[in-house]
């Protein structure tokens, strides 16, 4: 992408920039050492909302409620009869476990030094209920996946574990049977101690697929959806690095095709990418960052300065820093950019337009707390005449909107939702746009032109 092309929003405009990231409180707890973070609307408030695990000496996982003014109300504890998880997985998920269109949270726990996996109710007042146990396991589960495997309609819950009695290693699901709740787990690959885990489109069929990395493996491997409940035997895609650490997936280049970002652990550590060829194979090695921080833990990727590309956010845990990247458009990064110094023990790191001004803020972890980043990237250069040249009509609308381009070329139009995920995309020029599909809730379009990108938010009734 030309970055002279100039961006222009309804909210904000902007094109060079200098960083700015304001910090922000969401909620201090020295105790516990929040590890696992999830950010979406639990209350249906169209607003977003924080949930998090935390462990260490009071484990518990709470949420916070936000009003979409950058304020959270106070912490409601969803769950504190825990034990000290040590080993245990970290991580949180949310899935719409029983189909009340309500987000539930589904955590591996350790409850009197034993492992589950368990969801939380959501009570559609901004509480949870009770936990449900849905099976033993869990152990080292780092991250959990939510996607529907075996193709039957319904998310299903994806995880990694430990055999207590063999000392095994599993990567497994919990098939959803649509009515709250799962089947006996399914053994998808026995493969040493997962440490990272996500998924993607790998080879542009519709069945999504896994990658996955192994503890002080050098290896990163991938597992190819068969679309009926299982999995093609894992492939590796590099053996080029040291001791391979978390994976996260993404679109970095210019073309439709899922990429794979990894972390590494020991010295030297790296953040790398992998171009995904969309047939299920993927390119070689390209260093992001080379040994410039220790142990990079997890990555979000997202467009946070709105050029059109998708840039690489780092929690670092070693350091008291996190950074992101700024992308070319065409895979290449440039130096880190400091977000914070202020941080120590960075875990977990999410973006999400917490003040609904058209921005996407970051949202981190670490052992003080949970934090949000007002992303206020600023302009060298604005051109405020130029705001309204394209009218985007009714907003707040029900399902349909008009779009006037007023003399600009439209290529390509994109809803986001407030953590940036793309929900709809339009590759043409149309006057007229049906969001029949699109739920109730608010959104960012983001209009390429020949002139640049407009974004402009939505309201969707």
């Amino acid at each position: 992408m030309n970055k002279n092309y100039l961006l222009i929003t309804l909210l904000f405009t902007q094109s060079i920039f200098s960083q700015n990231f304001i910090q922000n409180t969401i909620g201090l707890s020295a105790n516990n050492y929040p590890r696992g973070l999830e950010v979406a609307d639990f209350n249906n408030d169209n607003h977003l909302d924080v949930a998090i695990v935390a462990i260490n000496a009071f484990p518990e996982i709470a949420i916070w409620l936000g009003d979409g003014s950058g304020n959270f109300g106070t912490k409601e504890v969803v769950d504190n009869n825990l034990t000290n998880p040590g080993s245990q997985g970290d991580d949180i998920a949310i899935l719409d476990v029983n189909n009340d269109n309500y987000l539930d949270l589904v955590v591996s726990v350790s409850i009197a030094n034993e492992y589950k996996i368990v969801w939380y109710p959501n009570s559609q007042d901004g509480t949870f209920g009770s936990r449900v146990i849905l099976d033993d396991g869990g152990w080292r589960s780092n991250h959990i996946v939510i996607f529907d495997v075996d193709n039957n309609g319904f998310d299903d819950i994806i995880m990694s574990d430990r055999n207590s009695t063999t000392f095994t290693y599993s990567l497994y699901y919990l098939p959803n049977q649509g009515d709250g709740t799962f089947g006996s787990k399914i053994t998808i690959v026995t493969d040493g101690q997962v440490q990272g885990l996500s998924s993607g489109f790998f080879n542009n069929d519709s069945f999504e697929d896994l990658t996955y990395t192994n503890s002080f493996s050098t290896a990163i491997k991938v597992l190819i959806n068969n679309g009926d409940g299982t999995f093609a035997v894992p492939s590796t895609i590099s053996n080029a690095l040291t001791s391979t650490n978390y994976v996260s997936v993404g679109k970095i280049n210019n073309d439709t095709n899922d990429d794979i970002i990894v972390s590494e652990f020991n010295l030297a550590e790296t953040l790398s990418w992998f171009n995904g060829n969309g047939d299920g194979t993927f390119g070689s090695q390209s260093i992001i960052s080379g040994g410039d921080y220790s142990q990079i833990i997890n990555n979000s990727i997202s467009d946070i300065d709105n050029d059109g590309d998708n840039d690489i956010i780092s929690a670092v845990q070693v350091q008291s820093d996190f950074v992101w990247f700024e992308n070319d458009g065409n895979g290449s990064f440039g130096p880190p950019n400091s977000i914070s110094t202020a941080s120590s023990s960075n875990y977990d790191v999410k973006t999400g337009d917490i003040n609904e001004d058209g921005q996407l803020d970051i949202i981190v972890t670490n052992q003080e707390g949970v934090f949000w980043y007002e992303n206020n990237l600023t302009l060298s250069t604005t051109d405020y005449s130029m705001n309204d040249m394209i009218e985007v009509y009714p907003n707040p609308t029900n399902n349909f909107v008009f779009i006037n381009p007023n003399n600009l070329l439209i290529n390509k139009i994109e809803f986001f939702d407030l953590t940036g995920k793309l929900i709809q995309i339009e590759n043409r020029e149309l006057a007229k746009l049906n969001l029949a599909n699109l739920a109730i809730g608010i959104y960012i379009i983001k209009i390429h032109t020949d002139m640049g990108i407009i974004a402009k938010k939505l309201i969707k009734r």
